[in-house]
């Protein structure tokens, strides 16, 4: 072997050994994994409550947010048709900010349109541990407290789909204004939305978001419009029914090992925005203060 070879060869050991050295004591950056974020939500949950209803006079059922609503007996029937006898329970939920919606993890769109929202409850009739429904035709009378009243609210109820809550105004209602805030005519139990489309004609824009430190796999991530007072619940980080020119709010939210994680943004939506995430750590009085501000 001639000796330019030789010391050609010995040079390249020697700049491969280094290279693997330095991969050993400088390991490749790790993504950082979230655990479910499911469990912490469930720790700030408005409260489901729960009321016993034994006799006609127990109207109206008053929530500790101020929801009214007459549970009427003759109005209720088990699944096959049956009547309902005293006593009989309510449970009760009632969500007026976004911050308690996106504890639910819940959102204020119809059939890919966005709602501007007023609030949110869930009302649900139970006797011997079955689900009770109101009868065909038949109504519960409900009032929803509020101090700025918009006009044209509707009642939407909200259908599970694969575990997500999907809002329809079919068989349709309303909410008219009064004193009190809104009043309506609820046709089902279960989830009902005080609600009305947020934009006739809206010019929506795509968005994604993206991380090269995060996998956002587990992160919750959602959108708020503080102008039209509606709420995106962002899935596979990427949607194409936000508005173009309204100011929102972005928040994610994750956990790992108990320690909360989160990314914020405010600004103006514009066509194409890419959100390049980097989660920091908060501590849950932060992260609370800053849903508030929603």
């Amino acid at each position: 072997m001639k000796t330019s070879a030789f010391w050609f060869l010995i040079t390249i050991l020697v700049i491969s050994n280094i290279q693997c050295s330095r991969e050993r004591i400088e390991p490749k950056e790790q993504i950082n994994e979230y655990d479910p974020i499911q469990s912490y939500f469930n720790t700030k949950k408005q409260p489901e409550q729960e009321f016993i209803i034994d006799t006609n006079g127990t109207c109206p059922v008053v929530g500790m947010q101020g929801t009214r609503f007459c549970p009427i007996k003759t109005h209720l029937m088990f699944s096959n048709g049956d009547s309902v006898y005293f006593p009989f329970t309510v449970k009760l939920v009632e969500l007026y900010t976004p911050k308690d919606m996106i504890y639910y993890q819940l959102q204020n769109v119809s059939n890919n349109n966005l709602l501007t929202t007023a609030g949110i409850v869930r009302i649900r009739a139970f006797k011997n541990g079955q689900e009770l429904m109101l009868r065909p035709g038949k109504t519960w009378p409900i009032e929803m407290p509020a101090q700025v009243k918009l006009p044209g609210m509707q009642i939407y109820y909200g259908i599970n789909q694969s575990g997500n809550i999907s809002w329809t105004n079919n068989p349709a209602g309303v909410f008219d204004t009064s004193a009190y805030g809104y009043s309506g005519q609820i046709a089902q139990l279960g989830w009902v939305s005080n609600s009305k489309p947020a934009l006739l004609s809206p010019t929506n824009v795509t968005y994604s978001f993206s991380s090269t430190t995060d996998n956002l796999q587990n992160v919750a991530t959602f959108i708020y419009f503080p102008g039209i007072k509606s709420l995106i619940n962002v899935s596979n980080q990427t949607s194409n029914i936000v508005p173009a020119g309204q100011m929102a709010k972005v928040i994610l939210m994750g956990i790992r090992q108990s320690q909360l994680y989160h990314y914020y943004w405010q600004g103006t939506v514009t066509n194409g925005l890419n959100f390049s995430v980097t989660m920091s750590a908060i501590s849950d009085a932060n992260l609370t203060a800053i849903l508030d501000t929603l």
